[in-house]
């Protein structure tokens, strides 16, 4: 007896899991991912913040393009360099820094994939 109790929690547990997984992808869409873009002016004042679904083997640079956050871009022969996006626009000496989660981009826009949850961030910055 002690041993059906025990295959049924651990059934309910594995069952439950799969719940879980299926209604978050229900949420945003089958197998979409959901992250966060934020614009941050000289001041670091938040000017804006917005959800972004991207789409299965689409990249951060693409979703944006698609999410109807308005985007400026340069292409450039590094990839596409962002001079302005949402309500922020980098004026004479400053620069939009890219953050993902915190810490300043390695990598350019076109070469980040998207991760739940992840925020973005574009800081204007001064060039030095």
């Amino acid at each position: 007896m002690k041993k059906l109790i025990a295959a049924t929690l651990l059934l309910l547990v594995a069952f439950s899991g799969c719940l879980t997984a299926i209604t978050e992808r229900e949420s945003t869409g089958s197998d979409t991912t959901q992250f966060y873009v934020k614009g941050i002016d000289a001041k670091g004042q938040l000017l804006f913040e917005a959800p972004v679904i991207a789409q299965p083997n689409e990249g951060v640079f693409d979703a944006l393009k698609k999410s109807g956050v308005p985007i400026e871009y340069d292409d450039t022969a590094y990839g596409p360099f962002v001079t302005g996006i949402g309500s922020i626009k980098a004026g004479e000496g400053e620069y939009l820094a890219l953050y993902v989660d915190g810490e300043y981009a390695q990598t350019g826009i076109a070469d980040i994939k998207p991760e739940r949850d992840m925020r973005v961030e574009f800081r204007i910055e001064k060039i030095q």
